[in-house]
């Protein structure tokens, strides 16, 4: 049985030292993007892995949870903890090495996403896996929740640039890709097992086959044991991406930066339906590096509360379609005439080619979320619930008018944006403060929309208690069961990040929830949310 709280901050403050933050050092540390509120028992600022090992080793012995957190932006629900958190968020594990002839950035978890995006500038290379929250994330976020971004259509997320991972275990082992040696037998023996059984599983191979070239950050991507089942360490760096800190705490990572596209364009379509947008997106996404959509709804926000959609008084949704590379102006050129001689449009596309132009095309999608946000005490809270869905992009769609009919029936405003050429919405309904019933609802029915589309219940943002209990719905029991068996594997003491990859319950021994906060009994979520 666990100690104490009290008792456990005072045994970890004897084990962990200076590097120790306590609970009163904590305020603000309760929560991230998401609803959710957990009050951390201690902290710890590592300075070197072995104060990380000895965390680890501590938080082992008093049975806690642990949990990395960077800039705590995460919308799930997976940078928070009632155990230890692992801050890496004031200039710790912030290196960041660029090799002039390879384009490989070396870097700890502690690096903003910007500062990468700014060393590989210098040498005229970048990270397509460029989120929207680049100025506030950390790459140890990023690798965490297999961060994307617009871009992600033509260039991928981040594990495509993922080569190489460095890794504290929940054991306190410290594992290296680059160094076979530090890898124990045992880990990569029981790998090869697993791997062996999910390959000859032809069902489940098939299902996980059929997302291969989807959107989705949901789980862990057991596609890597397949593809790598003869050599599963090869596994590791893709296995590591997208685990929300529950198969070890990454100390260093190799990321391949590739070289800037030399010409780029951006085209401006409006509609007089969403439907047709979603046709338009799903037709023009095999020639484009990125395509947004802005929905009715959005539109006719930002035409109230800002002034950057000009004088568009009447179309519907928008596109903002870019092209990368050689020919980049003349395909978005191409783009925009070919759209419009199919589809009504609100009125004549407009392309731009020069940088100062292409900003001007994307402000309006920019704009939006900090306009959502500033209607947060006027017409509800835009809590982060249903925010990252996904479908191929030929759902689109039904995915889009279904997402309204549940907002419609509820009576709820939605605004909904988002990267349609991958097939992924950013839904942001603002809700009641304090209306849990139709949050649940909201929740539920939406989550069982995406899935029935054969969609993902987070194509980017990655998983969290926020999603945890429907990854089952999105996978199918054997799939999520190969999924425990590799936790198992990693974290066979359940420590690291328990609850935010399947939504088992795990609450330190005497933890309080903040006064006030109800659980979401309902959908099966354990944590308390914040709802005021």
């Amino acid at each position: 049985m666990a100690d104490h709280p009290d008792r456990a901050e005072a045994r970890l403050a004897a084990e962990l030292g200076p590097t120790l933050v306590r609970r009163d050092e904590l305020v603000g540390y309760d929560r991230d993007s998401s609803v959710f509120r957990l009050e951390p028992l201690a902290g710890v600022r590592p300075r070197t892995e072995d104060d990380i090992r000895r965390a680890l080793s501590a938080a082992a012995r008093l049975r806690i949870p642990v949990v990395a957190r960077a800039g705590g932006s995460n919308t799930g629900g997976a940078a928070i903890t009632d155990g230890l958190l692992l801050l890496f968020d004031r200039g710790t594990f912030d290196d960041v090495a660029v090799d002039p002839t390879t384009g490989l950035a070396t870097c700890g978890p502690g690096v903003r996403h910007d500062r990468i995006q700014h060393a590989l500038g210098t040498i005229g290379r970048w990270l397509p896996s460029d989120p929207s929250s680049g100025p506030l994330s950390y790459v140890g976020g990023n690798v965490a929740t297999r961060a994307s971004g617009p871009h992600a259509l033509r260039h991928g997320a981040i594990n495509r640039y993922v080569r190489e991972v460095r890794f504290v275990a929940a054991d306190g082992a410290v594992i290296d890709t680059r160094a076979p040696g530090s890898i124990p037998a045992s880990l990569t023996d029981r790998l090869a097992e697993l791997a062996t059984r999910v390959a000859a599983d032809l069902e489940s191979v098939a299902r996980l086959e059929s997302r291969r070239d989807a959107k989705w950050a949901s789980g862990y991507e057991l596609l890597a044991l397949v593809d790598h089942a003869a050599d599963p360490v090869s596994a590791l760096p893709r296995l590591l991406t997208g685990s929300v800190g529950t198969l070890g705490i990454v100390t260093e990572v190799a990321l391949q930066g590739v070289a800037k596209p030399d010409e780029r364009a951006a085209t401006l379509i409006r509609f007089r339906s969403s439907h047709d947008a979603c046709l338009a997106a799903a037709e023009l996404r095999r020639a484009a590096a990125a395509i947004e959509i802005v929905n009715r709804r959005a539109l006719e926000i930002l035409r109230e509360h800002s002034d950057v959609l000009g004088g568009d008084e009447t179309s519907a949704a928008m596109l903002i379609v870019e092209y990368d590379g050689a020919g980049a102006v003349d395909r978005a050129v191409a783009a925009g005439e070919a759209i419009a001689a199919r589809f009504a449009l609100g009125a004549a596309p407009e392309t731009a080619s020069d940088e100062a132009s292409i900003q001007r095309i994307w402000r309006a999608r920019k704009a939006l979320l900090p306009v959502i946000r500033r209607l947060a005490g006027e017409r509800g809270a835009p809590y982060s619930i249903v925010n990252d869905v996904g479908v191929v992009p030929d759902r689109l769609s039904d995915l889009l008018a279904g997402a309204e009919a549940i907002f419609d029936r509820h009576g709820i405003v939605a605004p909904i944006y988002g990267h349609a050429g991958s097939g992924n919405l950013h839904l942001r309904p603002l809700f009641r403060r304090g209306d849990l019933r139709t949050v649940v609802a909201i929740a539920d029915e939406t989550y069982r929309l995406v899935t029935g589309l054969g969609g993902t219940i987070t194509a980017e943002h990655g998983m969290g208690r926020l999603r945890s209990p429907f990854l089952e719905l999105e996978w199918g029991a054997p799939i999520v069961g190969y999924m425990r068996e590799l936790k198992s594997i990693f974290d066979p003491n359940g420590i690291l990040n328990p609850g935010v990859v399947f939504a088992d319950a795990h609450r330190f021994a005497g933890t309080r929830p903040p006064g006030g906060a109800r659980p979401f009994a309902e959908a099966g979520w354990p944590e308390p949310p914040v709802l005021d």
